[in-house]
């Protein structure tokens, strides 16, 4: 059933007066507490909902009405979001957007989404109040993106001749638009006179024509006639050439058969290639590069970059001040590529085609020389660097994917690399790898492992310590141990980018035991009453997964002296969902009187449903909830709900991302635990930490 959004115009009215269709989007979930939260978010902000609860079910929607975006849960019984994916891109067709949601550490789901077919993609937990303003980004992107689209395919057919007659035709055969005339200055006087097939070329070769047109219209494979024409009481072969353009418009080419077949004019090539406002390659010519840069890097085993480089500021302008901020981000991405030759050889003729305009307010590059991650963080700092100082009201955000870790084929690539950008985008960040090019840019791990193994033995691993505090005492009840890395020459290293790394080199296990015995360590000597606080360690999918897991634990709490009863671990739904017989193995963790916690909940990785198997203890809200709590109502309200759904179950419940007074007080009203986030204290290194225990204060209320 399809739900519209509030105070939506369904009456009757004129074309001039009727409000634009709603936006309708195709959302798709197992779960339906996430089902419901989607729904409404995208219903308040005046979008259309159509909804299916598993994979074939939003196949057989998709094939009944045409939605203008689907969103798909990867996780999900029976056919899963991938293969949804794959069907319904190949019911509605290349233009259609799909934007998968997965979690942050799922890499290898979200390069299967997008060789299915996916779009985009949005990561788990979802930041709710941003999802809205993401959801009418993608759709006015893509909405661009197809118009621009139907413009190159139909300078794509006219670029290879210069034909008689170039039409925009309909399934049923009448002529829509004049394609010449906005190629040349010929007036069609013949198509403008004649508005069926019938009329331009008979009823029998009309007929041909149609069964043509129904012909590419059903494979997508373009198609060609010959036919006799009369002109004059003369009689001419010619040639029709059609193409697909749409799900219901074929481009049709005329020519005279006996004309020389020429290469299209130097002008028509420009227009079908170059961008008209900077003078750059435009996103068509850059796939065919691409296709030609990519297969060579294949074959020599070489590694290479795409690169999605997003403006932001250029289209919140006028017209005119658009293209003029067009040309300066064109003029400034130049400057600072020139600096970087061996990377990016634009000055050369041969690769100047490398560097493009692939929108409105994007630019694509490809890096076929990269040696390291360094070259590529190299060369997006510097172009950053140059429209901070250059033009600061335009914004920079650059998103990265590399072949062969993100795939071999440049429309793969090309997707990972728009992802990232839109991840970097949304998330403040200035530069971010795509999946699994965030983890390794270069296929040679060595390096990597070498330097995480020397990390571990020179101490270049610290661990810093988040207080959790009771929401009613202020008491400081635990604290979360989190990962740094001291690095002898970039200094800390974000957390996110170990944990790829360590991935991806085969070091998860080493590094997790040394943070496991390291924290426990540390919590024996602060455990000296019963007063002392918890300690809390994160556990990853790999280590969940890990033959002997409960007997490491046990060996590092009888080698720490640390209490059980002092330890806690905080396991996602994610990781709870990928892994086998995780409620046995809770259990038997359980069983050594170990504290439990799951962390990032309401997120939606996993069915409510299954929350009664987890033998946990307490449920850790996810802080995009917390983090609109204040001035979101639907935010406040899934706390409200899972706070008192944990206490129905017996469980605490605990908040994290907590920043402010207001949302501490609210939190407190609604009989929350304890909390957590900056507004207690930042994560701390164990000289600061212990002074903040023996105060064991929270703000006032």
């Amino acid at each position: 059933m399809e739900r519209l959004p509030p105070h939506h115009d369904t009456g009757a009215g004129t074309r001039q007066d009727k409000a634009p269709r709603a936006a309708q989007v195709l959302v798709v979930d197992d779960d339906p507490a996430v089902l419901m939260l989607l729904e409404e978010t995208l219903l308040e902000a005046g979008f259309a909902v159509r909804s299916a609860r598993s994979g074939d079910e939003a196949v057989a929607v998709s094939a009944e009405f045409a939605p203008d975006l689907a969103l798909l849960d990867i996780n999900m019984p029976n056919m899963d979001g991938i293969e949804a994916c794959r069907e319904i891109r190949r019911l509605c067709g290349d233009d259609f957007p799909i934007v998968m949601v997965t979690s942050v550490d799922d890499a290898m789901s979200i390069q299967s989404a997008f060789d299915a077919g996916a779009s985009d993609f949005i990561l788990k937990p979802i930041n709710w109040p941003l999802f809205q303003r993401r959801m009418e980004s993608i759709i006015g992107e893509w909405r661009r993106a197809a118009e621009l689209n139907e413009n190159q395919q139909r300078i794509a057919a006219l670029q290879r001749v210069a034909p008689e007659q170039a039409m925009l035709v309909s399934r049923n055969g009448v002529v829509i638009e004049d394609l010449k005339e906005r190629t040349s200055n010929v007036r069609p006087d013949r198509v403008a006179g004649f508005p069926t097939l019938d009329e331009l070329y008979g009823a029998e070769v009309a007929r041909r024509f149609k069964q043509c047109i129904s012909a590419v219209l059903k494979t997508c494979q373009p198609k060609s006639l010959r036919f006799t024409m009369n002109e004059w009481g003369t009689d001419r072969e010619c040639q029709a050439d059609f193409q697909v353009d749409g799900r219901d418009r074929v481009i049709v080419v005329v020519q005279s058969v006996s004309d020389d077949v020429r290469t299209a004019p130097r002008e028509v090539y420009q227009l079908a290639f170059y961008d008209a406002i900077t003078g750059l390659p435009n996103e068509h010519l850059f796939r065919r590069v691409a296709k030609t840069v990519c297969a060579d890097a294949a074959l020599h085993d070489s590694p290479l970059a795409l690169i999605s480089v997003g403006i932001e500021g250029i289209d919140e302008q006028s017209g005119s001040v658009n293209e003029a901020l067009a040309r300066e981000a064109a003029r400034i991405m130049s400057e600072a590529l020139a600096r970087f030759p061996e990377l990016v050889p634009i000055g050369d003729q041969e690769t100047a085609e490398r560097f493009a305009r692939g929108g409105e307010r994007e630019f694509l590059l490809i890096l076929a020389r990269v040696r390291s991650a360094d070259d590529v963080n190299t060369l997006v700092e510097a172009i950053a660097a140059t429209f901070e100082s250059e033009t600061p009201a335009l914004a920079v955000a650059s998103g990265v994917a590399i072949l062969p870790s993100d795939g071999a084929r440049p429309e793969v690539l090309l997707r990972a690399a728009r992802g990232a950008r839109k991840e970097a985008m949304t998330g403040g960040d200035g530069n971010v790898f795509h999946g699994s090019a965030a983890s390794v840019p270069v296929v040679n791990t060595v390096d990597y492992a070498i330097e995480l193994r020397e990390a571990l033995a020179q101490g270049q691993f610290e661990l810093h310590y988040q207080p959790r505090v009771a929401t009613l005492t202020g008491k400081v009840t635990a604290v979360e141990a989190l990962l740094r890395w001291n690095h002898p020459m970039r200094g800390y290293v974000g957390l996110r980018e170990i944990l790829h790394l360590a991935k991806a080199t085969g070091m998860i296990f080493d590094i997790g035991d040394w943070v496991l015995e390291t924290a426990c360590a540390a919590a024996a000597g602060w455990s000296q009453n019963a007063a002392a606080p918890r300690v809390s360690i994160n556990l990853s999918r790999q280590e969940l997964t890990r033959e002997g897991l409960v007997g490491r634990i046990h060996n590092v709490l009888d080698k720490t002296g640390l209490d059980p009863a002092r330890l806690e671990l905080e396991v996602t739904e994610a990781a709870l969902l990928r892994a086998d017989d995780t409620a046995g193995l809770l259990s038997m963790i359980k069983a050594l009187g170990i504290g439990l916690v799951l962390d990032d909940f309401g997120t939606g990785h996993s069915s409510l449903a299954s929350l009664k198997d987890y033998p946990v203890d307490a449920l850790k809200i996810d802080s995009s909830f917390v983090s609109g709590c204040t001035t979101d109502s639907s935010s406040a309200a899934i706390c409200e709900i899972i706070i008192m759904m944990a206490h129905k179950m017996g469980l605490s419940a605990i908040a994290e991302g907590v920043e402010s007074r207001a949302e501490l007080e609210l939190l407190a009203a609604q009989d929350c635990d304890e909390v957590q986030g900056y507004l207690v204290s930042k994560p701390l290194p164990m000289a600061e930490l212990l002074p903040l225990i023996a105060r064991t204060r929270a703000p006032a209320k």
